[in-house]
């Protein structure tokens, strides 16, 4: 990523990084000189705590992980992504 110019780890890709390293329960990570953004961690922290005062329901949670992360990856994985909500992608062919 460096020799592209990046001098740290874009957002969602940090977002990312986070849900498989927590889904994995793995503890250290060898991310090349680069590391999570103190930011982003503790909103991951916040998201996860939303879902968790709705326990665990993520419908209920819905609406207030929404206003406060609607434009995260977490949000994208668990309410928009086809490969988690099961839906199916439309194509249109232009003519």
């Amino acid at each position: 990523m460096r020799d592209l110019g990046y001098r740290q780890i874009p957002r969602t890709y940090q977002e990312a990084l986070l849900v498989y390293v927590t889904g994995k329960n793995i503890k250290k990570v060898n991310l090349g000189g680069y590391s999570i953004s103190k930011n982003i961690a503790e909103r991951y922290r916040d998201y996860a705590g939303i879902v968790m005062k709705y326990k665990n329901d993520l419908q209920s949670a819905r609406e207030e992980l929404y206003r406060e992360h609607g434009n995260t990856y977490w949000y994208y994985l668990h309410f928009i992504s086809p490969v988690t909500t099961k839906r199916e992608l439309e194509f249109k062919v232009k003519e």
